[in-house]
């Protein structure tokens, strides 16, 4: 089945060369003049596009307005968005990565590079979906629960932040935060059948320096990074791996909230590659501040 690309620009011959373009190179394209109006042709779509690629200066909703409004929509907010646009200052781009977009392309720009990026963002997604679905179907076991209302529970209590390692071929718990338990949802259990999942296709994830994953799941969302360090030295001595995991447990976010609960993840993680302390509660406190500020 062909890729479906969404594309929008308020230049209307530009419009129309990239749409022959990219049907020409085996994708199929719908178009839009504005945020506005692609707004309502995503709403009208009976699937969602593949990739989403957006000018920013445009009338009536420009691409950043767009972007968001993308990005707090549950149904929507794992759709690439791929800025391209001439705001080309390295503040602009700078501010589009922030804003959390997958890729961002300057005008002028060569057809081939475009393409290029598009494969390289629709192989990553299709990776992911695949590893997704591997996790999917180990971590559901662990959800032996009927799911409680969420405005029943202590928001207090419903950020979670664990830190395991694998050891002898099973995950440890090395620290958490906070504590407590939630009456019907086994967290431990989440965040060790994560882990196990992950092992399971660790040839396939450590080419990577760090794997970030996340996963939607009934109410929750399970932000896991998976890394390794090298123990001992090269002298003399074997060096041997250590796998470690984070995970961070918490309602359904939104995309922002969810970038920024991954920043921190790497946060911590570079602290335990570099051997340096690291207060658990105090960046638990940090992922809550995201949650209740809604940032």
């Amino acid at each position: 089945m062909k890729s479906l690309i969404l594309f929008v620009d308020d230049e209307k011959d530009l419009l129309s060369n990239m749409k022959i373009i990219l049907e020409s190179n085996d994708y199929q394209v719908v178009t839009a003049l504005n945020g506005k109006k692609a707004l309502e042709v995503l709403s009208r779509l009976e699937k969602n596009p593949d990739i989403i690629i957006s000018d920013i200066l445009m009338p009536e909703m420009n691409g950043y307005d767009f972007y968001l409004k993308v990005s707090q929509n549950r149904k929507w907010v794992r759709i690439p968005f791929l800025f391209l646009s001439a705001k080309n200052e390295i503040e602009d781009i700078r501010f589009g990565k922030m804003l959390g977009v997958d890729d961002y392309i300057s005008k002028p720009y060569k057809i081939n590079d475009v393409l290029a990026r598009i494969k390289i963002i629709l192989d990553q997604k299709r990776e992911n979906k695949e590893t997704s679905e591997k996790i999917n179907d180990k971590l559901i076991k662990a959800f032996k629960f009927e799911e409680p209302l969420l405005n029943t529970l202590d928001k207090v209590k419903f950020i979670f932040l664990y830190h395991l390692k694998w050891e002898n071929r099973k995950p440890i718990i090395i620290n958490r935060y906070p504590k407590n338990e939630i009456p019907l949802i086994n967290l431990d259990e989440i965040t060790t059948h994560s882990y196990s999942s992950m092992i399971k296709i660790y040839d396939k994830i450590r080419n990577y320096n760090e794997y970030i994953f996340s996963l939607t799941m009934s109410f929750l969302e399970v932000y896991i990074l998976l890394d390794w360090i090298k123990e001992g030295d090269h002298i003399g001595n074997d060096v041997q791996e250590q796998t470690y995991m984070l995970c961070v447990i918490a309602p359904n976010l939104h995309y922002l909230q969810g970038e920024r609960i991954k920043e921190i993840l790497k946060e911590i993680s570079s602290k335990i590659r570099k051997n340096e302390d690291w207060n658990i509660k105090e960046f638990w406190e940090r992922l809550l501040y995201i949650y209740e500020m809604k940032l």
